[in-house]
């Protein structure tokens, strides 16, 4: 079983930072997802094999991140935040179109 993590990218241009007290447009500095890192760390602390990817910090495009995606994934988890609701929505449809199984 394996699983992915992902901090999704928003195709509008712009970065967002996730973590924190609030969420923002990325300014001077890039906050790095912990708590993907952390969830990364329990998994294969108990043997369950993971891909961590911020697109965020990686920028990539929709081409790029349809083939991440369609990979043979179990499970993907994506950190959703309410600024970038409709983006994180968009991209959990394109999951579900690209791996109609996880």
């Amino acid at each position: 079983m394996k699983t992915l993590i992902l901090n999704p990218p928003s195709f509008d241009g712009f970065q967002y930072v996730k973590e924190g007290r609030c969420e923002s447009r990325k300014g001077g500095q890039l906050t790095p997802p912990i708590t993907l890192g952390i969830i990364s760390a329990l998994l294969t602390k108990n043997k369950i094999k993971n891909d961590l990817y911020d697109f965020m910090a990686q920028p990539v495009s929709l081409n790029k991140f349809k083939k991440i995606i369609s990979r043979k994934y179990k499970f993907i988890f994506v950190s959703v935040s309410a600024p970038t609701w409709e983006f994180d929505k968009k991209v959990a449809e394109i999951i579900k179109k690209e791996n109609p199984g996880v």
